[in-house]
Formats: structure tokens, sequence, C-alpha cells
């Protein structure tokens, strides 16, 4: 082989090697800064990329995908009075990779101090109520303050979530308690009421009988000054029909009369306990002979 050759060859090999010195493959999701000599100069992003090399170098690698943040079990100090486990679910999401390389040394550990710190001082001014009942509106709370923290480093912590609060085991003993204590009393309550209501309706009850009872005593006792009055007006009528007819020599007038002796002496021996039951047919034969007597004299020829 020729010098000539040799040198092309040489330089060509060179070049090759330049060549892939530079090329850089960046992945989706990902960004990585660029260094010459040393100094901060761009950020590359994904896709095919070159460096000079020799001159330039790749710096740090940040990933912009949405990251979750490990935090451990926190025992925190809730309204300075109770102590309470707090399970805490924490995501960020990288921003400006220039600054989440340069500005902060140790980027995840920083975050995880930042979210710390910033939970115990938070929920500390927070009362136990709140921080049970209203977990949405302490995170949003947190997330205001975590984002002036981490903005500089060019951060985002996205979302922070309470996944599990427990509070002390006095604390929960008390509690159902006191929960116990309130459905007893709220028990008692609806017993009460409902036999104050039960007792309110048997008064109306009984009151409702008793009007129904004095009002049928009082139409009984008008219907029997109505059948009195009834009956009054028949004799009063039968009377005066009788007293015509005896005016006028009617017989039937007087045969009427002495139908009802007899029936009514018929009744006054009957209801009569002294009475001899021996004597009772003599007494009614001589009734009725009475009354035939009378029967035929009124009935004979005048």
């Amino acid at each position: 082989m020729t010098p000539e050759m040799m040198g092309l060859v040489a330089g060509v090999t060179v070049a090759a090697v330049f060549l892939l010195l530079s090329i850089r493959i960046i992945p989706q999701g990902s960004e990585r800064t660029v260094e010459r000599f040393g100094r901060f100069v761009r950020v590359q992003r994904a896709g095919l990329r070159f460096l000079i090399p020799l001159v330039e170098r790749t710096g740090s690698k940040q990933v912009m995908k949405e990251q979750v943040l490990a935090v451990p079990r926190l025992e925190i100090l809730v309204g300075k009075q109770v102590s309470l486990t707090l399970g805490v679910s924490c995501f960020y999401q990288v921003f400006d990779s220039a600054k989440a390389s340069y500005e902060v040394e140790g980027l995840e550990e920083s975050l995880r101090h930042v979210v710390v710190s910033a939970i115990r001082t938070s929920l500390a001014s927070f009362d136990m109520n709140t921080v049970l009942t209203r977990r949405d509106d302490v995170s949003r709370k947190l997330l205001e303050i975590l984002d002036l923290s981490t903005e500089p480093w060019g951060v985002k912590i996205t979302r922070l979530e309470f996944q599990e609060i427990t509070p002390p085991e006095d604390l929960v003993n008390a509690v159902k308690e006191k929960l116990a204590a309130e459905l007893k009393r709220e028990a008692t309550v609806l017993l009460a009421e409902g036999e104050q209501q039960a007792a309110s309706l048997r008064a109306e009850a009984t009151k409702h009988v008793h009007l129904a009872l004095a009002e049928a005593d009082k139409e009984r006792a008008d219907l029997e000054v109505q059948a009195k009055e009834i009956r009054a007006e028949a004799d009063a009528r039968a009377l005066v029909m009788l007293s015509r007819a005896m005016e006028k020599g009617d017989p039937r007038a007087l045969n009427y009369l002495l139908g009802q002796s007899y029936i009514e002496a018929i009744k006054t021996l009957a209801g009569n306990d002294r009475l001899d039951v021996s004597k009772l047919p003599e007494s009614l034969d001589g009734i009725a002979s009475l009354l035939r007597a009378a029967i035929v004299t009124d009935e004979a020829p005048n």
C-alpha cells in the first residue's frame, strides 16, 4: 500500500471516529445538557443530536416525564396536640432540565426533604378534623407552598395525596366511645318520642271512642224521645177515635178497651212474683168471662 493510500485510510478512519464521537441519540421523554470545557451551553432534546468532539461533552441526563417521589411514612403533630401517622403519595415533573441539573445537588433527596418539611409545618397549623375530612383542601395548600420552593430547581410537584391517615389508638377508642354514646342517646330519644307518640295516639283513640259513645247515647236518647212522642201521639189519636166511636155507640170501641185491659192484666199477672200460680187460670177465666159478657151485651140488638 502506497503512502498516499495509507494517509487516505488514516484520514477516513479519524473522520469516522470523530463522527461517531459527535453523534448522540436522546430517547423520548429525556433531555441532556451539553457542556463546553465544563460550562453549560445548551440542552439537547429527544432525537439525533451532535456534539463537537473533544470540545463538548454530555452533562446531566434528566427524565422529563412525571415521576414518583418516595416519601416515608411520617409521624406528624397536628394542631400541636395530636400525633398522626401519614402515608404520602407524591409525584413531580422536571420542566427545566438545566435548572434541575445545576441549581440543586441531589434533586430527588432535596425534593423529599422539602416535601416532608412542608407537610410537618403546614399540618401543625390545621386541626385534626380538617386533616381527616378535608384532605383535598390540605393537599392544595401544600402544593402552593411547594411550588414556591421547587420552582427555582425547574421542578413542579404535580400531585400530593394522603393515602392513609392513622390516628393514635387512644384517640380512636375515644371516638368509638363517643359515637356509641351518641347512638345510645339518639336511640333513647327515639324510643321516648315513640312512646310519647303512642301515648298520644292512645289518648286520641280513647277520646274518639268516648265521643262516639256519647254521640250514640245521644242518638239513642233522641230516638227514645221520638218514639215516646210517636206513641203519645198515637195514643192521643186512638183516644180521640175511641171517644168519637163511643159517642156514636160503636161496640167495637168498648171491645178494644176491654181487649187492652185484658192484655195489661195478663202482663201484670205474669210479672207479679207473689201471685199464686194455681189461681192464675181462675183469674184469667174471670177476666175472659167479663170480656165475653161485655162483647155479648154490646152485640145485642137495640
